[in-house]
């Protein structure tokens, strides 16, 4: 059996390979976390196949190292680089991957094992996938064989199909440190579909009060995204259809709640998610908006509400939304080049999730495209110009104005600070046509 060296800063990553390689490959894999505690074993264990490594963990030039050691050992150990580094060698047992792609790198690593793609169908076994235990919070029976992981790879079935799942049970797991539950491939979807179905219930329940609602909106949008990470949105019927009723519900808060004040204390009630309370704050600025514009409609409002929804879709964490320009996500020590990578590219792939999915309005990935003022989705635009579509200057407005509701502390007198945010955002906008668009906000209610 092969064995492949992975060298790299983030566990997500590392996860990430060490579950798809040996499956999909029949390949050992050994985690290392930097080249300092590599060197050793590429220099003394024969056995090295491959390594996978980024680019630079940290402040260590791990790509560069590697190459080196390789040369100076006289060894030719194909390399796969997560990253860009335009200084490395061009040679033809190194490959430089832009970010963490596992198709490509599974692809990449099966033509350097030599593990043809009949091969890779043998190697395939029952895999299993994690998922966050919080979502057996909101289920009464397991709709699946649900397994709990011990050890490395020892997966233990806790609930056989249609077990009942106990409340007090999952938050004894939780409080013992358990953040994953595991079900096998086939039964995947199965999972996913039966927490969605409860969760439209609920969203298109209308005797919900607002915090529930709210509750239930989160909860959709956390499961929309979980699909998305992992490639698979907008491929179930029933993820397609919890967005839809997840954006239709966060409309209809918006429209309930006309003082934004009003609806940040039902989000802080909730202690809901910086990607959540973005979201809906968005929804909300940009609903006042368009009523308040003279070419404005309801298709429009629907299709931002949309956009809000999936703009940031592909953002796996809350601290990737603090981000405004490129070269502060450059010069952040504390993000993997894989990280920034992300961040840079997000608005690229959330656009091209959108564009596979059949409810999404006409547009709606080229506002996604934009709404960092880039015509290309990535990075973020030092310059905002008269290119940008009318809908997306509207959304990049709101988007804004959010961000410096969001940046006050929690006990803010908003009202207070209405012209001072406005002042701002018109000193980041001089453009005329986004100018007007300031000027509405004159009207919002705090």
């Amino acid at each position: 059996m092969s064995q492949t060296l992975v060298i790299h800063g983030h566990i997500a990553v590392t996860d990430l390979l060490n579950l798809n390689l040996p499956i999909y490959l029949g390949t050992d894999v050994v985690i290392k976390k930097d080249f300092k505690n590599s060197q050793v074993l590429i220099e003394n264990h024969p056995g090295i196949h491959l390594i996978i490594c980024a680019d630079k963990v940290v402040e260590e030039a791990t790509a560069e190292l590697i190459l080196k050691l390789n040369e100076s050992l006289n060894k030719k150990i194909p390399v796969i680089v997560i990253g860009e580094k335009a200084n490395l060698p061009t040679l033809p047992h190194v490959v430089i991957l832009p970010g963490p792609d596992l198709k490509l790198i599974l692809q990449t690593s099966a033509k350097f094992l030599k593990v043809t793609p009949k091969k890779m169908i043998e190697q395939v076994v029952p895999d299993f996938f994690p998922i966050s235990i919080t979502f057996c919070l909101k289920i009464k029976k397991a709709p699946c064989e649900i397994f709990l992981l011990k050890g490395e790879a020892d997966y233990i079935k806790t609930y056989d199909y249609n077990d009942g799942i106990k409340t007090e049970d999952i938050q004894e797991l939780i409080s013992a440190g358990t953040e994953m539950i595991y079900v096998a491939a086939a039964n995947r979807l199965k999972f996913v579909n039966h927490v969605t179905i409860g969760l439209l219930d609920r969203l298109k329940d209308s005797k919900l009060t607002d915090e529930n609602q709210v509750s239930a909106a989160e909860e959709a949008l956390a499961i929309v995204k979980d699909e998305a990470i992992k490639g698979e949105t907008p491929a179930s019927i029933s993820t397609q259809e919890l967005a839809s009723a997840a954006i239709s519900t966060c409309i209809e808060i918006a429209q309930k709640n006309p003082k934004i004040a009003s609806l940040l204390k039902k989000l802080l009630a909730n202690k809901s998610s910086v990607l959540y309370k973005h979201t809906q704050l968005i929804i909300h600025v940009s609903q006042h908006i368009i009523t308040n514009l003279e070419w404005g409609s309801t298709e429009q409002k629907t299709k931002l509400a949309f956009v809000a929804f999936f703009h940031d879709i592909c953002l796996t964490e809350d601290k990737y939304t603090n981000f405004r320009s490129d070269s502060a996500v450059a010069m952040e020590k504390t993000l993997s080049l894989s990280e920034k990578d992300l961040i840079i590219n997000h608005a690229k792939l959330a656009s091209e999730i959108v564009q596979k999915f059949p409810k999404a309005p006409i547009g709606a990935d080229i506002i996604i495209m934009q709404h960092h003022g880039t015509t290309s989705g990535q990075g973020f635009a030092k310059t905002f110009t008269n290119s940008t579509s009318p809908l997306a200057i509207v959304f990049i407005i709101a988007e804004e104005f959010t961000n410096l509701i969001l940046q006050y502390p929690e006990d803010t007198d908003f009202a207070s600070k209405k012209d001072e945010m406005i002042s701002r955002l018109n000193s980041i906008y001089t453009r005329s046509n986004y100018h007007k668009v300031i000027e509405i906000l004159n009207t919002i209610t705090f």
